[in-house]
């Protein structure tokens, strides 16, 4: 065991909390300085410009910024936007570590000429854009594959300015299913976020809906940081009047908005978009080539762009699977309940272009020969994997009123999450299909050292591993039951059967793969645990080291001390590195000038976020635990500046009276996405007087300064 001197040095370490420029927003004054240093990848940097001598419509006003990365040469040309008032905005996503420098161009003097130097560090395992590897979807950065499985979202009116509500769903739909995207359509809400129908607005000439984006780039930073992904319909049907033809494709008002996407949207990483539904009622080929073209020429980031073919609707042996039109960057089809042999044609028939079947798969009780079932959920989620990795778009819509609401939680998510667990770190960019070597389905990495089995219904799955480089680990997971592993053991290279308990659905992974591979950091933070991308974030970047170690720990359910925050809070302010001076006096009469925390409850006193626990005497109780309330009010703090009053209390949470102490902070802090609820059903519950865990904790801080997780 270790002496206790260790393991509070180890929680002294551990404290510590990085601090990171996001989304660098600063006026740019007459001489005051543009230059700017950040991340590769994420966060983003922006720049604010005053422009008060405009005229005319200001969505109309063109103002270009290139950036040239020093070394390579790399050039990236975007545009400005208008953010109301008298302000401009520019926003830039570094590609390259290094230096790079930009210079705006514009006809308008307060807006021409700008200059500035963006230094911008490597990011080593952030994703960067999609991008795709031959047919599977890939990401920059990490030069990762994976397959994007959405799940139906809701539209942009219904998660403005709710980051607590995106961070409670990303828990259900990341955390619970195991969805890594989420799928959101926007219609007419383009121009008035709250109305979908283009015919039912006034204007015959309208502006982007600054609210419709703020909605959207909320989103989008959100499910990034949650390593997923956003897929946008931007239009939906004729019918329903969600598309642009009153005011003409490509003409005026369509290129506009397309410019305005560019701008705002075009440099944050993690989103794709499809031109919409029944494109086969109101979009021709010609349109297509024009929006495509336009839309990359003016987003200065490629950003995956795609439109949904009408069909096959239902696949046969040796069916043609026409596009609108060729030119985009994924393949699209509206497929209904596509299975094994249809990914597979899917995927052969444009093998150079990653493949999306477009059509949302949902379960309904209409009736409808495509309507899907739990079953056939699951078994369809695999069956994109095991053809080679095909899109897909997901939703249980039993009960919904309003499809545009959204999905609700499936029955099953345990079946879904097993699909996704299984799957994470092992769905390679090299992998192929090998099903003649086994009696299911099979994917094979070109070494012969990983290779992935699939059987249906079985109590065996044969395997010939002949050809393998050398013996290797396999496990065996039951796809019909919440995730669990069953240890194979190590297999030789030699054509087997292996026999399962008892007859289900069973995936087998054979060779090293990524989790596989590596052991988790913490002993007790698996990969699976919900906080594992932020504790794992703080370690890398040398910011925590634990509770202790041999072997090294976190003790992520542990309650953190009031006295631990205060080291949280105080690194969180001044840096990684910072260690505040030795007090020669203490502020709390209840904190000697001996114990190890003396100098960081006095700093944080000194620097204005804490009042302590009581007065006359004046003490800070630094070994009592702190609460989720207490919590919401050190993060707040943090993330707004020791001055900062949240608005009244409303009365979000059935647990929390808007006359308690710490309302107005409890719902501040979850209206910022530092915080989610403890219970979303039947009612939304906070647990204000539960204890804040070393897990939360770092959750909020690293919510708090905008850091990408993993």
């Amino acid at each position: 065991m270790k002496k206790a001197s260790q393991v509070i040095l180890f929680l002294i370490l551990g404290a510590g909390f990085l601090f990171r420029a996001n989304e660098d927003t600063s006026f740019a004054e007459a001489g005051a300085s543009l230059d700017r240093s950040g991340t590769q990848w994420s966060p983003y940097l922006e720049w604010s410009f005053n422009n008060p001598t405009h005229s005319g419509n200001a969505y109309d006003l063109i103002a270009t910024a290139t950036f040239t990365h020093t070394s390579s040469g790399e050039k990236r040309t975007t545009e400005m936007f208008y953010d109301g008032a008298d302000t401009w905005k520019l926003r830039f996503t570094a590609t390259r570590s290094g230096t790079w420098t930009f210079t705006t161009t514009s006809a308008d003097s307060d807006l021409d000429g700008k200059s500035g130097t963006v230094t911008i560090q490597a990011n080593p395992g952030e994703p960067g854009f999609v991008t795709n590897f031959g047919n599977k979807w890939g990401r920059t950065g990490t030069d990762e594959a994976f397959v994007p499985q959405f799940v139906m979202y809701a539209s942009p009116e219904s998660y403005l300015n709710r980051a607590g509500k995106i961070d409670n769903d990303l828990n259900k739909w990341f955390g619970e299913h195991g969805f890594n995207g989420l799928h959101t359509i926007v219609g007419c809400g383009w121009f008035d976020i709250s109305e979908n129908n283009c015919q039912n607005l006034s204007s015959n000439n309208p502006n982007p809906d600054r609210e419709t984006f703020a909605a959207l780039e909320l989103l989008i930073t959100k499910v990034y940081k949650a390593g997923g992904v956003v897929h946008i319909w931007p239009w939906g049907d004729e019918q329903r009047g969600m598309t642009p033809t009153r005011y003409g494709i490509n003409g005026t008002v369509d290129k506009r908005l397309q410019r305005y996407i560019s701008a705002r949207l075009g440099p944050l990483p993690g989103w794709t978009m499809g031109y919409g539904f029944d494109l086969n009622e109101w979009v021709t080929e010609s349109q297509l080539r024009v929006w495509y073209a336009y839309m990359q020429d003016h987003m200065g980031w490629s950003h995956y762009l795609g439109a949904r073919s009408e069909g096959p609707n239902q696949y046969e042996p040796g069916v043609n699977f026409p596009q609108i039109y060729e030119g985009l960057d994924y393949a699209s089809y509206e497929q209904h309940k596509p299975m094994y042999d249809a990914y597979v044609a899917t995927l052969a028939a444009r093998p150079g272009k990653p493949a999306f079947s477009e059509d949302r798969f949902r379960i309904r009780d209409r009736g409808d020969p495509k309507d899907y079932d739990m079953q056939e959920t699951r078994q369809g989620l695999w069956a994109s994997y095991m053809a080679g990795g095909v899109a897909g778009i997901w939703g249980n819509l039993l009960g919904v009123q309003i499809q545009w609401d959204g999905s609700v939680a499936y029955p099953n998510p345990e079946w879904i999450k097993t699909n996704a667990l299984f799957f994470e770190d092992r769905f390679l960019k090299d992998l192929q299909r090998c099903n003649s070597l086994t009696d299911g389905y099979c994917l094979r990495g070109p070494s012969n050292s990983n290779f992935i089995f699939y059987r249906e219904n079985t109590s065996s799955i044969q395997m010939d591993l002949s050809k393998m480089a050398g013996a290797q680990p396999a496990i065996a997971v039951d796809a019909k039951k919440a995730y669990q592993e069953i240890d194979v053991g190590s297999l030789n290279p030699q054509d087997q059967t292996w026999i399962a308990p008892y007859k289900s659905d069973w995936a087998i992974a054979v060779g090293a793969f990524g989790n596989a591979a590596r052991q988790p950091t913490f002993l007790d933070v698996p990969f699976e645990h919900w906080a594992h991308d932020e504790i794992e974030l703080l370690y890398q970047q040398g910011y925590i080291a634990g509770c202790g170690m041999d072997p090294l720990l976190y003790c992520p359910e542990a309650s953190m001390t009031r006295a631990e925050s205060a080291v949280f809070v105080e690194r969180g302010i001044h840096g990684a590195g910072y260690t505040p001076k030795q007090p020669t006096q203490t502020a709390f009469a209840d904190v000697p000038l001996w114990e190890w925390f003396a100098k960081w409850s006095n700093a944080l006193w000194e620097d204005g976020y804490t009042a302590g626990c009581g007065t006359d005497p004046l003490i800070y109780c630094p070994l009592q635990k702190h609460t989720r309330t207490e919590g919401a009010v050190f993060f707040l703090r943090m993330l707004m500046g020791s001055n900062y009053v949240p608005p009244a209390a409303v009365g979000v949470f059935s647990d929390v009276p808007t006359t308690f102490w710490g309302a107005k902070w409890i719902e501040a802090a979850y209206d910022a996405g530092l915080i989610p609820a403890c219970e979303t059903t039947p009612d939304l519950l906070f647990c204000p007087d539960d204890p804040l865990d070393r897990a939360m904790g770092a959750y909020m801080m690293v919510q708090a300064k905008g850091l990408a997780t993993p």
